[in-house]
């Protein structure tokens, strides 16, 4: 992991993580949580789908098979961020994330690891409406 996600997901469990997310996982956990979120954003992308990342947006494939990514409505909404002009999406299908994979990746339960990724999308959104 590059050294900026690193600090944004260090940034969003010391800063806007509640008291009782924080009685729940540490800080480590917290990264792992988001390691292995992108473990299963990948193992979906392998088998040819696209995935849903609620909050944040969809990781998906063009007609051509590239890779793109399109920003959610809610993560444009909260972040005042815009995708100029959004890649046009192909056939394949875009699976929702699948958080009992990420809890088990992680080795947490699956509420945690949902909350984990909700509090990194809001927080990332928070600091791209900064900038």
């Amino acid at each position: 992991m590059d050294v900026v996600s690193y600090q944004v997901i260090e940034s969003a469990y010391s800063e806007k993580a509640s008291k009782r997310l924080r009685s729940q996982i540490t800080s480590k956990n917290f990264m792992r949580v988001w390691k292995a979120t992108g473990q299963a954003i990948n193992d979906v992308m392998i088998e040819k789908n696209g995935c849903v990342v609620s909050g944040f947006g969809t990781f998906t494939f063009r007609a051509n098979g590239q890779p793109c990514f399109i920003l959610s409505d809610t993560f444009s909404r909260q972040s005042r961020a815009e995708q100029s002009k959004p890649p046009v999406p192909g056939r394949s299908v875009a699976h929702k994330l699948n958080l009992t994979r990420v809890a088990s990746i992680a080795g947490v339960e699956k509420h945690i690891a949902g909350d984990v990724v909700d509090l990194v999308a809001r927080h990332t959104a928070s600091l791209v409406n900064k900038s």
